[in-house]
């Protein structure tokens, strides 16, 4: 955990002195803690847009614990989980050209009933993780950092970004998985104003992803069967029993186009395309057992104002994905030892689309600043394995709204926020041919389709208090809870900081 504090005070170190600003300490508490600010970063991450992203400069460091519990759930991400997470950011604009920003976090905790998989950032890796039918509750690590700058020439800004992420999980009985990860990432992007409001910007982006899986056993009594998972419980019986290390390798390179309005009034709009490419490899086999090729596309369209004491933002969300599993054949008429990899054939198919509706509206000034939202989205999901033919599939809609309301009391802001979500399932339908000789793997399947297609009500709320500690730095403390019926699940956060 030192390095966390190191990788902090690093970050942090230059912005400390660079936080003189002239901005209100009370203009920052308000940005920070208003929901429109939040659906609206996201539409500047382009870095070259950056410098338009916030109206108050900033640095922040917090520390929060986390506890979630769920009855169902999927068996490969657990049933919950309780840790700490220390988190700094920073943005900062020395001059009228140049912005800079930062941002790094240390995470620790146990993720409780890890089942039917092995292996780390199972969203990366699906549907080839390594798999026995013991599990049992893991511990993981994540460090990350990320630091970008933006620079205008003329009606031009140039922008880059880059970040490292490393995690490590492991359990310390059997089974006893130990996983490393990396994902490095580099972003490249330009931009042109566009008149006086308007900006056109574009973006390149490529990460490179590593892991190494391995999985020992020291009691004496024996061990489970091991097995990589191909999809929806299938698995190659040439490769099951003792094979307990893998590496996964790949990369992805996306783009993305962005018109946006410089005074964070008016339309924008985004669309964008990312190419995923992951292998597996076994430690005694020499070709990869396995690719998974996934294709994302994705777009935005949306309308925001910022005028007065009033705030408005809408944006409608897009995003269509699939993700191909495709599997080496091999020979093994001489020996286990040497596999020969015969054909490639397409086995998986992951696919869904996502639409989603967000509207925030809120007035300030009065004596109590206040927001209302509303959301809804649609999620269609197909899972599909050929040979043996298993198929999940289902659609979800979810709408929910929520109110925020602020008042500052003397020199103390607080913030209440409660929200309401309704989750129902429109269509849902499974095909199992299954192994008889596996029925922990019907178990799972049953269990993962009944959490993926239950419908239930989310309630969750915060309550925040921002206060000054010395000459324009304030301290937060924040409280956070929810709990959805249907798969009866229950998260709690609490959290402080400092903001300067």
């Amino acid at each position: 955990m030192r390095w966390s504090f190191i990788i902090t005070i690093l970050v942090l170190g230059t912005a400390v002195k660079a936080s003189a600003q002239d901005s209100i300490p009370t203009k920052l508490w308000k940005e920070q803690a208003s929901p429109v600010t939040y659906v609206r970063d996201d539409v500047y991450s382009n870095p070259a847009l950056k410098s338009y992203q916030r109206v108050n400069t900033y640095s922040l460091i917090a520390a929060s614990y986390r506890k979630s519990q769920q009855d169902l759930y999927l068996q490969q991400l657990g049933s919950g989980a309780a840790g700490l997470h220390v988190h700094s950011e920073t943005y900062l604009k020395p001059n009228e050209r140049t912005t800079l920003w930062g941002k790094a976090y240390y995470t620790t905790q146990t993720i409780e009933q890890v089942k039917f998989n092995e292996s780390a950032d199972y969203s990366i890796i699906y549907p080839y993780v390594m798999v026995d039918s013991v599990g049992g509750n893991m511990k993981s690590e994540t460090y990350f950092f990320s630091g970008g700058i933006a620079q205008s020439v003329g009606v031009y800004q140039w922008g880059v970004n880059a970040s490292f992420k490393g995690l490590q999980a492991y359990r310390n009985r059997d089974p006893r998985p130990k996983n490393i990860s990396s994902e490095i990432t580099l972003t490249l992007a330009g931009s042109r104003k566009i008149g006086q409001h308007y900006a056109l910007g574009v973006d390149v982006t490529g990460v490179k992803y590593n892991q190494s899986n391995t999985i020992q056993f020291v009691s004496d009594l024996g061990r489970p069967l091991l097995w990589h998972d191909a999809g929806l419980g299938v698995y190659n019986k040439l490769l099951a029993g003792t094979r307990d290390a893998a590496v996964h390798n790949g990369f992805m390179v996306g783009g993305k186009l962005n018109f946006v309005p410089t005074t964070r009034n008016g339309f924008f709009v985004t669309a964008g395309v990312q190419q995923y490419n992951v292998g597996k490899k076994l430690g005694s086999v020499i070709d990869e057992v396995a690719r998974t090729k996934e294709t994302k596309v994705e777009a935005d369209l949306g309308y925001m104002q910022e005028r007065n004491n009033t705030q408005l933002i809408v944006k409608a969300a897009f995003e269509s994905v699939k993700r191909k599993g495709i599997e080496t054949k091999f020979d093994n008429k001489s020996s286990q030892l040497s596999l020969v990899p015969v054909s490639e054939d397409l086995r998986y198919l992951h696919e869904y689309t996502i639409a989603q509706v967000r509207a925030v509206y809120g007035k300030t000034g009065g004596l109590v600043d206040w927001f209302v939202g509303a959301d809804v989205s649609y999620d269609d999901q197909s899972q599909r394995y050929v040979d043996p033919n298993r198929t999940l599939t289902y659609t979800n809609i979810i709408a929910g709204v929520d109110l925020t309301l602020r008042k500052q009391c003397s020199n103390i802001l607080f913030s209440l926020q409660g929200e309401y979500k309704q989750i129902e399932n429109q269509d849902k339908n499974k095909v199992w041919n299954l192994d008889p000789d596996k029925p922990s793997i019907y178990q799972m399947l049953n269990s993962n389709f009944e959490y993926l297609t239950t419908g239930g009500t989310y309630f969750g709320g915060s309550l925040r208090a921002d206060f000054p500690v010395a000459p324009k730095v304030t301290g937060f403390v924040q409280v956070n809870g929810a709990n959805q019926t249907g798969i009866n699940k229950s998260d709690y956060k609490a959290t402080m900081g400092v903001l300067f």
